[in-house]
C-alpha cells in the first residue's frame, strides 16, 4: 500500500511561493493509493482560503484523499462549516455524553447567527478498501478554536472507541495535526491520553500515526 503525507500547505498569506500547478504535478507523479492530508490547509480559515484548499485537494490524482484540520484552519468560528463545504462533507463522530466535555469552545452559542454547525470538533473514521485490504482511517482533531496548541477532548476518545468497535477492518491508521510525541513548537498539551488511546484500541493495532511533518 503506497501511502502518499502532505500537509501544512497553508493557503492564503502563508501559501508557498511556486506554482500550485508543479506541486500538484508532482504529488500527481506518485502512484498513490491514499492520500493523507494532516491538516492547516489554510492560514486563518478565511473562506476563500477553504474554497482554493479544497479545489487545490480535489485535484489530486487518487480515489482516496483523507483530510484533517489543523490549528490554522480553526481561527473562525464558522471553520467547522468551510471544511465540510470545502474539504470534506464527513459525518462528524460526537460526543456519547455532552456533558462530559471540557474542551473549551467545542460548542459554540446556539444562537450564534450564521452559524450551521455549532459543534467545532471534526473527528470521523473512513473505512477504506485498497487491493482487498480495508483500511481504517481513524480522524482525530487535536485542535481548540482560536488557539495553537493542541488538546484532545477525553470524551471524545471514547466515543472515536465506541465506533470504531464497530468497524471492520485489516489496518488502522491514525491522523492527528499536533504530534503525540511533544516535538512541536505548539505541542499537544494532553498526549499522554492520545498515546494511552493508541495502546487500548484492540487487534489489529494502530501500526501508524501521521501528524504535521
Amino acid at each position: 500500500m503506497n501511502i502518499l503525507h502532505i500537509s501544512d500547505m497553508h493557503f492564503g498569506p502563508r501559501h508557498w511561493l511556486g506554482k500550485s500547478e508543479l506541486l500538484l504535478e508532482k504529488l500527481n507523479s506518485y502512484a498513490a493509493d491514499i492520500v493523507i492530508n494532516t491538516g492547516d490547509n489554510t492560514t486563518d480559515s478565511l473562506e476563500n482560503e477553504f474554497e482554493a484548499a479544497g479545489a487545490f485537494l480535489k485535484s489530486i490524482d487518487c480515489q482516496h484523499v483523507v483530510s484533517i484540520p489543523g490549528n490554522h484552519d480553526k481561527r473562525n468560528m464558522r471553520s467547522a462549516n468551510y471544511f465540510r463545504q470545502y474539504i470534506d462533507d464527513i459525518e462528524v463522530i460526537r460526543p456519547l455524553n455532552r456533558e462530559n466535555c471540557r474542551k473549551k469552545k467545542i460548542f459554540l452559542d446556539e444562537n450564534a447567527n450564521g452559524i450551521k454547525e455549532h459543534f467545532t470538533d471534526i473527528n470521523f473514521l473512513k473505512n477504506i478498501t485498497i487491493n482487498g485490504q480495508s483500511v481504517l482511517v481513524v480522524c482525530l482533531d487535536s485542535n481548540s478554536l482560536y488557539k495553537d496548541k493542541g488538546f484532545v477532548e477525553k470524551e471524545i476518545l471514547r466515543s472515536l472507541s465506541h465506533a470504531i468497535n464497530k468497524e471492520s477492518y485489516d489496518r488502522i491508521i491514525l491522523l492527528n495535526h499536533h504530534s503525540i510525541l511533544d516535538t512541536d513548537s505548539d505541542p499537544l498539551f494532553n498526549s499522554n491520553i492520545v498515546i494511552e488511546f493508541v495502546r487500548t484500541i484492540p487487534s489489529p493495532k494502530i501500526d501508524r500515526v501521521a501528524s504535521l511533518p
